[in-house]
C-alpha cells in the first residue's frame, strides 16, 4: 500500500474517534450552559482545560511518549514488560505525588470535599493519557478510535442526568469527565490487559532512567504549547473575571470544530513522515501533502466561518454570553494557522529536530502573553482573541520560513493563497452581519469554493483508497 493510502486509511480509522467526540461535546455545550452561570462556566472551563492541556502532561513528565517509543522498539513480550513495568511505576510514583500537592492548592469553585474529586480526575485521567498511548503503540487504531467515541458518549449521558435530572449544576460536569475515563480505561484493560505486562521483578533503576531521559525533553515544548493555547484564559480571568472568560470559552466552541478531522490527519501524517524521512522523494512526498492538506484545510475553514452564525445560535441557551460570536470568526481563523504549524511540526519530529520545535512554540507562546498582557486592560476579550490569532500565525509562518531554510523546500501557490486570504476575509464580515439572507448567500459562496479548492482532492482520495493494490 503505497503512503498516501496508508494516511488516508489511518487518518479515516483515527478519524471516527475524533469526528464523533467532538460532535457530541458540542452537543454538550447547551445542556451546561443552560445549567450554570457565565462565570461558572468559565470557570469550569479553566479548570478542566487546564487539568487537560497542562497539569496532566506536565504532572506525567511526558512518560507516555516513552513509553510508546519504547514499546514500538519492543521485540518481545520480556522487553513489553520491561517498558510497562518501568514506565508505570513512575507514572504511579508521580500520581502520589501529584495528588499530594493539589490537595493543598485551592481551586475556585471545588474547595473541601470537592477536592479530592479534582485530584480523582486527575489521577484517572493520567491513567487513560497513558493508556492511549500504549494502544497506537501496540498498533491497535481501531480500538483507539472506539475509545475515544466511547468515552465522550458516556460523558453526555452522565452530563445529562447529572445536570438536568439530577440537578447537580457545575459539579456534575466533572463527575461525568470522571466516570467517561473509568468506563474507557476499563475497556482498555478489556482489550489490552496493559497490568498483566505489570510485574516489579522487572524494574530497573537504569532502565526507568533511559526512559525518562528519552521524556524529558518533550516538556518544554508542552509547557510553551499550552502557554500559547490556554494561557488567554488564565489571563481574561486574573484580569478581568469568570464572566468574561466563560464568554471567551464559548467563543472558542466553534473553532474547536476546524480540529475534528485534524488531531487523526496529525497522528497519522507524524507516523507517515517520520517513517518517509529517508527515502530518496520525500521534499516531494512533503511537498505533495502540504499543497493537499492547504486546500482541505482552506475548504474546511471556510465553511466552518460561513455556518458559525447557525451553529452558534444552536449552541448559546444564555444570553449573558451571546457576545461570544463577536469574537469566533477571528479565533476560527486563529485554528486555521494552529492546523499549518502542526503539520510543520511533524516534519521536526521526522527530522529529530525537537529543540527547533520547542523553541518555536516557545516564541510563539511569548508574542501570545506579550499581546495579551499589553492589550487586555484596553479591548478587554478581544486581546485574548488577537493575540491567539497573531501567535498561531507566527508559529506557522515561523516554522514555514525556518524548514525552507534548513531542511526542505515547501512550495506555496502565491495566486491561490491570495484568492483564499480574499475569500476568507468576505465570508468573515458576512458571518458578523446579523442578516439571516446574508448567512444563506455566505454559505453558498463557501460550498462554491470549497469544492473549487478541494473537490478534485476528496474525489482522488477516495478513488485511491477504493481501488485495489
Amino acid at each position: 500500500m503505497s503512503r498516501e493510502k496508508t494516511l488516508v486509511k489511518n487518518t479515516l480509522i483515527m478519524a471516527i474517534g475524533t469526528f464523533l467526540p467532538r460532535i457530541i461535546n458540542l452537543l454538550t455545550t447547551p445542556i451546561i450552559t443552560g445549567a450554570t452561570t457565565g462565570a461558572q462556566f468559565g470557570q469550569l472551563d479553566l479548570v478542566t482545560t487546564t487539568i487537560l492541556s497542562f497539569i496532566v502532561p506536565l504532572c506525567t513528565l511526558q512518560l507516555e511518549q516513552a513509553l510508546f517509543r519504547f514499546l514500538v522498539d519492543a521485540k518481545s513480550i520480556k522487553e513489553q514488560r520491561y517498558v510497562i513495568t518501568n514506565g508505570y511505576a513512575m507514572i504511579f510514583t508521580l500520581m502520589l505525588l501529584v495528588g499530594i500537592i493539589c490537595f493543598f492548592v485551592p481551586i475556585d469553585l471545588f474547595n473541601g470535599s470537592y477536592k479530592f474529586l479534582v485530584i480523582g480526575y486527575i489521577w484517572i485521567e493520567i491513567i487513560a493519557t497513558t493508556s492511549r498511548f500504549v494502544l497506537r503503540a501496540f498498533s491497535k487504531y481501531k480500538e483507539y478510535s472506539v475509545l475515544a467515541a466511547l468515552v465522550v458518549i458516556v460523558n453526555f449521558i452522565v452530563v445529562a442526568i447529572c445536570l438536568l435530572w439530577l440537578k447537580t449544576g457545575y459539579i456534575g460536569v466533572l463527575i461525568a469527565l470522571t466516570i467517561a475515563d473509568i468506563v474507557g480505561f476499563i475497556y482498555v484493560l478489556f482489550v489490552c490487559n496493559i497490568f498483566s505486562y505489570f510485574n516489579l521483578k522487572y524494574f530497573r533503576l537504569e532502565y526507568a532512567s533511559r526512559m525518562l531521559q528519552y521524556a524529558l525533553p518533550f516538556i518544554p515544548n508542552t509547557v510553551s504549547w499550552y502557554i500559547n493555547q490556554l494561557s488567554d484564559r488564565w489571563i481574561i480571568s486574573i484580569f478581568l473575571g469568570a464572566g468574561p472568560n466563560g464568554i471567551y470559552a464559548l467563543a472558542n466552541k466553534i473553532p474547536s470544530i476546524v480540529n475534528i478531522l485534524y488531531p487523526a490527519f496529525n497522528l497519522a501524517w507524524t507516523d507517515s513522515a517520520t517513517r518517509s524521512v529517508n527515502d530518496p522523494d520525500s521534499a516531494k512526498y512533503y511537498n505533495h501533502m502540504f499543497k493537499m492538506l492547504f486546500c482541505i484545510v482552506s475548504a474546511g475553514t471556510v465553511l466552518l466561518l460561513a455556518a458559525s452564525p447557525i451553529i452558534f445560535e444552536i449552541l448559546c441557551r444564555n444570553k449573558s454570553l451571546a457576545s461570544a460570536f463577536d469574537y469566533t470568526p477571528t479565533l476560527i481563523i486563529a485554528t486555521y494557522f494552529y492546523c499549518f504549524s502542526q503539520f510543520f511540526g511533524s516534519i521536526y519530529v521526522a527530522v529529530k529536530s525537537a529543540k527547533n520545535m520547542s523553541i518555536t512554540t516557545t516564541m510563539a507562546a511569548v508574542v501570545n502573553i506579550s499581546i495579551n498582557l499589553f492589550l487586555i486592560k484596553i479591548i478587554g476579550v478581544q486581546a485574548a482573541v488577537i493575540s491567539t490569532l497573531v501567535a498561531n500565525l507566527f508559529l506557522a509562518g515561523y516554522r514555514f520560513f525556518d524548514l525552507n531554510k534548513n531542511y526542505y523546500r515547501l512550495r506555496i501557490n502565491k495566486r491561490l493563497t491570495i484568492l483564499t486570504v480574499i475569500v476568507i476575509t468576505i465570508i468573515s464580515l458576512l458571518a458578523w452581519s446579523n442578516d439571516p439572507i446574508l448567512w444563506g448567500l455566505d454559505v453558498v459562496l463557501a460550498i462554491g469554493y470549497a469544492y473549487f479548492i478541494s473537490g478534485d482532492i476528496f474525489v482522488g482520495m477516495i478513488k485511491s483508497f477504493l481501488k485495489k493494490g
